[in-house]
């Protein structure tokens, strides 16, 4: 499934960037299996929004990924490997039937076992209709109809169709829950909740989400009815008598790190609808609605390998390991600063405070890289940016002489180098870079202008009296936007431009955020660009970067939002994405996306631009393999539970 979505500001529905504190945990007694590798202490900038198997941003995520375990994880190249699973899904013929072996011995972090009750459990909210697990929900709930235990070692996946993106994109993405501790937590709510007036805890909700969804809400100075900081006291009130931790409103951070009035009314709403919500459901609905404000978010049963022994809002997170240590060097606790200022940061991983920094500012790198026993280097991060081209009767770009002439006529890494001071990451396609199905050279047209010009004419195209290529009444003149505050992408295009008028082909630059209507415009049928700049975030499965240019994601007036904009159809690429989709062979599968890869390097549906850059510092004590762990590569930090420290 693909899908574009786009948000007016001042609409209730996304809450503001924020950071959400977790109240301060009541933990039982240290029982950590002792260790001798000693403690590995890194920083993040934020508090993590939840203990939860399913986080939405990179701080919950880092720290739940030592919390929870799941089926399989992804390694460095990102092929699943098993985790709490005992071997790779074993699929039917007919790729409709997944049965999954677990490991023998497997407990939670209270000492309770964990078998394939647990399983099921976890992927029965995933399939719930107030499923509370994030982007995993549609995954669950498009790929699978049911999941059953098979015996007491085994999980049943029924699927849809044959899928086998699946096992990346949900079997290595969601961490399994305890069912009994869930159970646990829903009775301690409900007990808690007795006294709260369900009728007037609805209306209380209902009024404030019509009243934030007006259409006066939409106006350039909204009414303070708009503003959810507006009912925080009503909404503090209807939740007190259920027993609710609340966040401290201080630590409630909007984006530029001051408390958020707004952004903590929406926490107290969100949590309020949470309540209503699971006060009126039964049954597996009721635990699915109550799962954000079960106190389990707060104290975590683990499924990983580490549980959460100390949480201080604001400043620091204590992680002990709970299962016995792997070996020698092997970190037995983990220490985790909050530290919002990437000044700060950095400097306490310069003077030995710090083992890890996960996200340090590009400008910093050199100084960390240069210091005696640390390293620090930029990578390839998963965001994407390439140019899609209107590929549509009637476009320019419909001509793919036309396309192939564009990106012959640009030198992509020339640009992007001087653009970047030598610091950008060329895209050779929207698969990650160190992807077991990345093609590093597919075959993207070279740089060579006297070539697009010979391509034109062979095309029929002709210099109009301004020099621009013109043919059957369209002229090869198309417009880029590019957000102001991108100086890197903004250089890039111009130097782009520059290069495209040699050819014949013109391009407008415009320093201007697409936002609004004339993003609407862009994304949305009927897609009123001839070429647009867009970014992506990589998927954990080739099939979610290059199953979005199938045609069946063609934007259309039916489906105005799909995730194909410029209308590109191929036959060939149909059948490859549809095979290597439903293979349960992962050489065939990479075989596909190779060839793939080579057909869109011939067709130009889309020319891919860079990756942007992110940096990491570690310390040279911090090893993986018996050397220290290279932050420059893309996947370095895959298998963080494999990581070794040397000394004190």
């Amino acid at each position: 499934m693909a899908s574009t979505v786009l948000v007016a500001a001042g609409c209730l529905g996304v809450p503001p960037a924020t950071s959400l504190p977790i109240p301060t945990s009541t933990l039982p007694p240290l029982t950590a299996t002792p260790g001798t590798a000693g403690l590995l202490r890194l920083a993040v900038p934020t508090d993590p929004s939840a203990f939860t198997p399913a986080p939405a941003d990179p701080t919950t995520r880092l720290v739940d990924d030592f919390l929870f375990a799941g089926l399989y994880r992804l390694d460095d190249r990102l092929v699943p490997q098993p985790d709490l699973a005992a071997a790779a899904p074993n699929v039917s013929a007919d790729g409709l039937t997944w049965s999954v072996p677990l490991r023998a011995g497997l407990t939670f972090s209270d000492g309770s076992r964990l078998g394939v009750a647990d399983v099921v459990r976890t992927y029965e909210l995933a399939l719930a209709p107030d499923c509370p697990f994030g982007d995993l929900c549609a995954v669950a709930q498009t790929a699978l109809r049911g999941v059953s235990a098979a015996g007491s070692d085994r999980v049943v996946f029924a699927l849809v169709r044959p899928d086998a993106p699946l096992q990346a994109e949900l079997l290595a993405q969601l961490g399994i829950l305890s069912a009994s501790a869930l159970d646990a937590s829903l009775a301690r709510l409900l007990a808690r909740a007795e006294g709260v007036d369900v009728p007037s805890l609805a209306a209380l909700t209902g009024g404030i989400a019509k009243a934030t969804n007006a259409d006066a809400c939409l106006s350039e100075q909204p009414p303070a009815s708009c503003d959810l900081a507006t009912y925080v006291t009503d909404l503090e009130a209807a939740l007190r008598p259920a027993g609710l931790v609340l966040p401290d409103p201080s630590l409630v951070l909007g984006a530029d790190g001051k408390p958020d009035a707004s952004a903590y009314g929406m926490i107290l709403f969100t949590d309020a609808q949470a309540l209503g919500t699971a006060l009126a459901a039964t049954g597996l609905d009721r635990l699915a609605a109550a799962f954000p404000i079960l106190d389990l978010q707060r104290t975590p049963v683990a499924s990983g390998p580490f549980r959460l022994a100390a949480a201080a809002p604001g400043t620091s997170l204590d992680l002990v390991r709970w299962q016995a240590s792997p070996g020698p060097g092997a970190p037995d606790r983990i220490h985790i600063a909050i530290i919002a200022d990437p000044a700060r940061a950095a400097t306490a991983l310069q003077t030995g405070d710090l083992d890890w920094l996960p996200e340090v500012d590009p400008s910093r790198v050199a100084a960390i890289a240069g210091q005696a026993g640390l390293g620090a280097a930029l990578r390839p991060a998963p965001t994407y940016r390439e140019i899609v081209f209107n590929v549509r009767a009637g476009h320019p770009y419909a001509d793919p002489a036309a396309r192939l002439a564009f990106a012959t006529c640009l030198d992509r890494a020339g640009d992007l180098a001087a653009a970047t001071g030598g610091h950008g990451f060329l895209a050779q396609g929207p698969v990650p870079v160190g992807s077991w199905a990345a093609d590093p050279a597919p075959g993207w047209p070279v740089y060579d202008p006297a070539a697009a010009r010979s391509i034109l004419a062979a095309a029929g195209w002709t210099p109009g009296p301004d020099g621009i290529m013109a043919r059957g009444g369209l002229r090869l003149s198309s417009q880029l936007y590019v957000r102001p505050g991108r100086a890197d992408l903004l250089a890039f295009a111009t130097a782009a431009a520059a290069q495209l008028k040699g050819c014949g082909i013109a391009l407008q630059v415009i320093a201007q955020d697409p936002g609004g209507p004339l993003l609407l415009a862009q994304l949305e049928y009927p897609n009123t660009f001839e070429t647009v700049l867009i970014s992506r975030q990589a998927g954990s499965d080739p099939d979610a970067d290059l199953g979005l240019l199938h045609s069946r994601h063609i934007t259309t007036a039916a489906d105005p939002a799909d995730a194909n904009i410029g209308g590109w159809s191929d036959p060939a690429a149909d059948a490859l994405i549809d095979a290597a989709a439903a293979s349960a062979d992962a050489a065939g599968r990479a075989g596909d996306y190779r060839q793939l890869q080579a057909l869109l390097a011939r067709a130009v549906p889309i020319l891919p631009i860079s990756w942007d850059a992110t940096g990491s510092g570690i310390a040279a004590r911090v090893h993986l393999d018996g050397k220290p762990v290279d932050p420059s590569l893309a996947g370095y930090d895959a298998d963080v539970l494999a990581w070794r420290l040397s000394g004190p």
